[in-house]
């Protein structure tokens, strides 16, 4: 959950700051990575109930200990909706679940391909295509009563890999914080983690070979185990790193960039690729995961391989080259995400789901 969080935190905050309004009573049960977060605390009128954490497994997954919790109070709530089937709070839930049955619907953010071998290394798509997936995956998706996806993509891997068809509930962006602003001339950006499944690797190339052919500043805003190795690589290159900055101030930097880069190896439906369309900023991304259901080709933005980076490159420079068709993308994008990524929908949507699971 945001400030540590991901995409699929700040869906969960975002989801149950509407339930909430909505007069729905709200607990979320999370990990703590902050060491100044509160163990307990409301906050836009729902509870949220952090659990002790040992740190994070394999860059994405925070090793918390909720069971405990879920097997002593989870029939106290109607439902229980989990965010990621990939998460160690996600294999715990099907756990308690199996011990206490109790309504459980999962909600798919990504992860369910992984990058090529050649990306990441062969150990870990090993263990997650023989061992994680076939056991610990599958068993946490068939414990849910119901399994939704932010990305169509990812609904037709569940059916092929776990026999299940999830319902598309995808991302929302609250279009009244992340709205077009003013554009600064030459300024590009980076949301996301510091890692390597992110791509982050490869902003220190990214930004010396556009700089060679643009007058660009590139900002970087995220924070993880890259950070200062990119840091020192990035010396004398036109690249400004914020770190982590709150949510809250993210649409300042969006906004006010021409363009958004997303080199990513691994995602679902990226929320920052949202969050930029309604910005108006136009998106390079990787075509990987759900990101083609959003950054559609010559329309919001442009994709290239994720191994083919000097097509990345390349298309970004032809954006920065045509502030026409930046101009004409960025209201592509902006249309898209008021009609189909708008909160009102989704939580309307996610309410349904409830009272389905609820009723059977």
């Amino acid at each position: 959950l945001p400030p540590s969080g991901g995409g699929s935190g700040i869906f969960c905050k975002e989801l149950s700051k509407r339930l909430a309004e909505k007069g729905h009573e709200v607990t979320v049960l999370t990990s703590k990575l902050s060491g100044d977060a509160q163990n307990h605390e409301e906050s836009k009128g729902f509870q949220i109930k952090r659990s002790k954490t040992l740190g994070v497994g394999w860059g994405i997954s925070a090793l918390c200990t909720p069971l405990p919790y879920l097997l002593k109070y989870s029939r106290d709530y109607d439902l229980v909706h989990l965010h990621g089937y990939l998460f160690l709070i996600s294999n715990q839930a099907a756990l308690a679940k199996k011990v206490k049955p109790f309504p459980l619907v999962l909600h798919l953010h990504g992860g369910m391909e992984i990058p090529s071998a050649a990306s990441v290394g062969r150990f870990k798509p090993f263990v997650k295509e023989h061992l994680y997936d076939p056991i610990v995956g599958s068993f946490t998706i068939k414990s849910a009563d119901e399994v939704l996806s932010v990305s169509k993509k990812d609904i037709e891997i569940a059916e092929s890999k776990f026999g299940v068809t999830p319902q598309w509930i995808p991302n929302g962006v609250d279009t009244d914080v992340f709205r077009p602003q003013k554009k600064e001339r030459g300024k590009i950006a980076y949301v996301g983690r510091l890692e390597k499944w992110k791509g982050a690797e490869r902003l220190p190339i990214i930004a010396k070979k556009i700089s060679q052919q643009q007058d660009i500043e590139l900002h970087v805003v995220g924070e993880g185990s890259l950070f200062e190795k990119l840091k020192k690589r990035c010396r004398g290159l036109p690249v400004v790193f914020h770190g982590k900055i709150s949510h809250e101030d993210i649409p300042g930097v969006i906004a006010t960039s021409e363009l958004l880069l997303l080199p990513s190896l691994l995602e679902g439906l990226p929320l920052v690729c949202l969050e930029s369309l309604a910005c108006e900023t136009p998106v390079i991304a990787t075509d990987v995961g759900g990101t083609s259901e959003i950054v559609i080709e010559g329309k919001t933005g442009a994709l290239a391989p994720p191994d083919n980076l000097e097509q990345f490159i390349k298309k970004a420079n032809e954006m920065l080259d045509n502030p026409e068709t930046r101009k004409k993308f960025g209201k592509n994008g902006r249309n898209l995400v008021e009609k189909d990524y708008n909160w009102t929908k989704i939580t309307d949507k996610c309410i349904q789901t409830y009272k389905s699971v609820c009723s059977r």
